[in-house]
């Protein structure tokens, strides 16, 4: 999008922001001049929706994210009102510009703590004559449990995404991508569930996790900045 474009559609968001004002008269007039600006440029309201929303990008080491990657991400979209979207090696929020900024940094800080924390469990808890195999579900157990702990803190503050904003952010992926549908993350399945020492690692990541705190502060901004104070 051009930055003409933009600033176009930020006058027509201020706008139709007047138009709900208690003066009548203001309301109308400003109405009039979003829908003139709307037939000069050939803009629609599908247009001036979807140009609040933002997409951020950050690298992922996965193709496919395993369960615990896919829910880290889902857990910081929900956080921010935002939508996670998967691709190779990218972890995708979509949702408005500053929250999806905020997602896509927060993403990117709880991926480093948790990487480190997991690399400090294998060092110290997990025997080394465990095969390789072995050594990987012990892995993604501790990180399941790490992220189950990250979720519950979440769900202390955050406030579920609605269906037509969720459908908003799904247009505006398609729209990004040429109209190709782009699939929204999804988890896979859990290791922890199916093998034992899976299991047991996932309680020791659960006690690691719950150390890590989600909060809103005053602002985004300053929310993230305290987050990364604990990395």
């Amino acid at each position: 999008m051009t930055e003409d474009k933009k600033r176009i559609l930020e006058k027509i968001r201020k706008c139709m922001a007047l138009g709900s004002s208690a003066n009548e008269h203001e309301a109308a007039a400003a109405m009039r001049q979003a829908r003139k600006l709307m037939d000069m440029h050939g803009l629609t309201n599908e247009h001036v929706e979807l140009s609040e929303l933002g997409k951020e990008t950050t690298a992922s080491e996965h193709v496919n994210p395993p369960l615990w990657a896919a829910a880290l991400q889902t857990v910081i979209a929900r956080a921010f009102q935002c939508s996670a979207f998967s691709g190779r090696h990218r972890a995708i929020f979509v949702g408005r510009a500053e929250n999806a900024k905020v997602a896509a940094y927060t993403y990117e800080v709880l991926m480093r703590q948790i990487k480190l924390a997991r690399q400090a469990f294998t060092a110290e808890r997990v025997p080394v004559w465990l095969s390789p195999a072995q050594k990987k579900k012990v892995s993604q157990g501790y990180c399941e449990g790490w992220v189950s702990s990250v979720q519950q803190s979440v769900r202390e503050f955050a406030a579920p995404l609605r269906d037509e904003e969720g459908e908003k952010h799904q247009r505006f992926m398609e729209k990004e991508t040429g109209n190709r549908p782009i699939p929204e993350a999804k988890p896979r399945k859990s290791v922890s569930e199916r093998h034992s020492l899976a299991r047991q690692a996932s309680y020791a990541g659960a006690a690691d996790g719950a150390k890590v705190s989600l909060h809103h502060g005053v602002n985004r901004g300053e929310e993230a900045f305290r987050l990364a104070q604990q990395a």
